[in-house]
C-alpha cells in the first residue's frame, strides 16, 4: 500500500529556461565585469588615482585648478554680503559700500589686514563715516581663502584693481601674528606693506 501510494505522487516538471533569459543574464555578468575591471581594475593609473596625470612624467598628478575670482565670490556670499549686500553698495548709515570703495581699489596687503584681523570705526569710505566694527576673518578662513575673496571685490561691480596672492596675504599674517585686537583707520593708513612681499606686489 505504501509503495502504490507513493506512485500516486505528482511529480513537478522541470521546464526549460527561456533562452532571452540566459543571454540576458550571460550580459549582465558580461556588463558587470568590464564595469569592475574598468573602474576598480588592474593596471589602470588614471582611473584609480584621485587626479588624472599630466603625460609628462609617470605618476605626476595634475594641481586641480581654482579660479580665485569664483571662489571668491562664492566666499564672500557666506562670510560678506549680510552687511555689505550682493551689490556691495552696503547700507547706509551701517556697513560701508565695498563698490568703488578706495579701500578695496587701494593697496592689497592693507585691505588683507581688514579681513584677517576686523576693523572699528571710525572709518571713512567714499566720503562718508561710519562707526561701526568688523570682525576678524582670520581664524576660520585661510591664506587662500581670503586672497580669493579679496581678488573677487577687486574685480566685482567694474573694478579693475590686481588680483590679491596668497603670498600677500600668508605675508600680513605672519607680520601681524600677534595682534589679537582690530585694525583701525589712522593705523592702517600709517602701515605699509609688511616684509617680505612677493617682489611682483608693488610697494607703496
Amino acid at each position: 500500500m505504501v509503495e502504490e501510494a507513493k506512485t500516486n505522487i505528482p511529480r513537478a516538471k522541470l521546464l526549460p529556461v527561456p533562452m532571452w533569459l540566459l543571454l540576458g543574464l550571460a550580459g549582465l555578468l558580461l556588463g558587470s565585469g568590464w564595469y569592475l575591471a574598468t573602474y576598480f581594475g588592474t593596471g589602470r593609473n588614471d582611473v584609480r588615482e584621485s587626479a588624472p596625470t599630466t603625460g609628462n612624467t609617470p605618476g605626476e598628478k595634475k594641481t586641480p585648478k581654482i579660479d580665485p575670482v569664483a571662489l571668491g565670490e562664492r566666499l564672500y556670499r557666506f562670510n560678506c554680503m549680510a552687511c555689505h549686500q550682493t551689490d556691495g553698495r552696503g547700507q547706509p548709515g551701517q556697513y560701508p559700500a565695498l563698490a568703488g570703495s578706495e579701500w578695496v581699489n587701494g593697496p592689497d596687503y592693507r585691505l588683507a589686514r581688514i579681513v584677517l584681523h576686523g576693523l572699528t570705526g571710525p572709518v571713512t569710505v567714499r566720503g562718508q563715516t561710519y562707526n561701526g566694527n568688523m570682525p576678524p576673518h582670520g581664524e576660520k578662513l585661510s591664506d587662500m581663502q581670503i586672497a580669493a575673496i579679496l581678488t573677487y571685490l577687486r574685480q566685482a561691480w567694474g573694478h579693475q584693481a590686481g588680483a590679491v596672492a596668497v603670498e600677500v596675504v600668508t605675508a600680513v599674517r605672519q607680520a601681524a601674528d600677534m595682534r589679537n585686537h582690530p585694525w583701525d583707520m589712522a593705523e592702517l593708513l600709517a602701515l605699509t606693506a609688511p616684509d617680505p612681499l612677493p617682489a611682483t606686489t608693488p610697494q607703496p
